[in-house]
């Protein structure tokens, strides 16, 4: 079972203290030692880290709980595998562009992420419900 956090903000904000307490329960403090990952939506596209070190030791979270990415929704997890082995292709839930070049759509040509690798349900809404979406389907 995985540890989330998730952040929605009214204006671009670094998820920098949240993130740093985050990264500790991933083999530290807790249990989630068997990778980690965030996604950072920005505007149409979004930037996806993950690894399969436990993120207390992470060098690329250890970099990121103190570099200021500002976003306005942000979704991160640490894992605890329950199935699956510890491996950079279970860290993180994917990432990937929608309905590029199928017709009109509020989503067509954007990015989106889910908390796993199943495909959300898609729903015509602004982006902010998107990601509440987002992180429910799983």
């Amino acid at each position: 079972m995985c540890e989330l956090l998730g952040m929605s903000a009214s204006v671009p904000t670094d998820i920098c203290f949240s993130f740093a307490g985050l990264i500790q329960r991933g083999g530290r403090t807790g249990p989630h030692k068997d990778g980690w990952g965030i996604v950072f939506y920005d505007g149409k596209g979004c930037r996806a880290f993950h690894d399969p070190q436990p993120s207390a030791q992470s060098q690329i979270a250890e970099f990121l709980s103190t570099y200021s990415i500002k976003s306005d929704i942000v979704i991160s997890h640490i894992r605890r595998a329950n199935r699956g082995r510890v491996a950079l292709e279970n860290t993180h839930r994917s990432c990937a562009r929608c309905g590029v070049g199928t017709g009109p759509s509020p989503i067509t040509g954007s990015s989106w992420a889910s908390r796993n690798s199943r495909s959300p349900p898609f729903i015509q809404s602004a982006p902010r419900q998107r990601a509440r979406l987002l992180l429910d389907a799983g």
